[in-house]
């Protein structure tokens, strides 16, 4: 067999033995550390052309030397790139970027409506708490003015509406003559105009709810925004997105109170 033909021999020889030894190299990588795997593909990969470099050497065998050569390096530098402890490090570099920037949008955006819709409650209940008058269960005339200590959250409006009672509990299909709370700047009470509740002298004994609410800036300025009837504005189902700070009950007499009432 001529020099040529061995030459050519021990190369193909090496190439499979490469790939044999990288078919049993691969199943065992996987159990090992990360560090290492890169480390063993970088060992076998210099290993491979350390060897082609010495024993294909033969002028005919050049091109395949050569094929050989750029072959088993590229080889040996995917497989590290593959290994490379945490992921390959391009790929790893990028996701990590934009994993870091999702859960960073993810977590702003969810932190921002859980944050302030917290903050609104907390608000609503410091505003229950302040509420002056009416009182709960009490006597009421027929116009009444709501009013009370607390300050109103920004981007929000304070409205109060009077709901007829049904079996002990308030129909909320009819919010009557609703008013917005005003609070001037840098104070921390707020007033509502006066209201009516109920009709007129007939009305002595009977049971309404006072609602006092919370809207945001866009329901709160679309209702700001609409033009009142003789007996104020009024809804048959509470706006979405209100957030309740109280609801109780009080008891009409019979004193005219309001100034578009005739008094008996």
């Amino acid at each position: 067999m001529t020099e040529t033909a061995n030459r050519a021999l021990i190369a193909s020889s090496i190439t499979v033995n490469v790939v044999s030894l990288g078919t049993a190299i691969a199943a065992p990588l996987a159990d090992l550390p990360e560090g290492v795997q890169a480390a063993a593909v970088g060992v076998a990969g210099v290993t491979s052309i350390g060897l082609i470099w010495k024993y294909v050497t033969v002028s005919r065998a050049t091109l395949a030397r050569n094929l050989l050569l750029a072959s088993c390096a590229l080889v040996t530098v995917l497989g590290i790139l593959l290994t490379w402890p945490g992921g390959s490090p391009i790929k790893s570099t990028q996701n990590k970027q934009g994993t870091e920037s999702d859960a960073k949008n993810d977590q702003t955006q969810g932190s921002k409506p859980a944050s302030n819709e917290t903050a609104v409650r907390k608000a609503a209940a410091q505003l229950k708490q302040g509420i002056k008058e009416p009182d709960r269960e009490s006597d009421i005339p027929s116009c009444i003015t709501a009013t009370g200590d607390g300050r109103i959250p920004s981007g929000y409006g304070l409205w109060v509406a009077n709901l007829p009672d049904s079996g002990g509990t308030a129909d909320m299909t009819a919010l009557s003559n609703m008013q917005r709370a005003d609070q001037p700047d840098g104070e921390t009470s707020w007033r509502t105009p006066e209201f009516g509740v109920g009709l007129d002298a007939r009305d002595a004994g009977t049971d309404y709810w006072i609602y006092l609410f919370l809207l945001p800036e866009s329901a709160d300025s679309a209702l700001t925004n609409l033009k009142p009837t003789k007996a104020g504005l009024s809804l048959t189902a509470p706006v979405k997105g209100a957030t309740r700070v109280d609801k109780f009950r009080v008891t009409r007499t019979g004193t005219i109170t309001c100034r578009y009432q005739k008094k008996p």
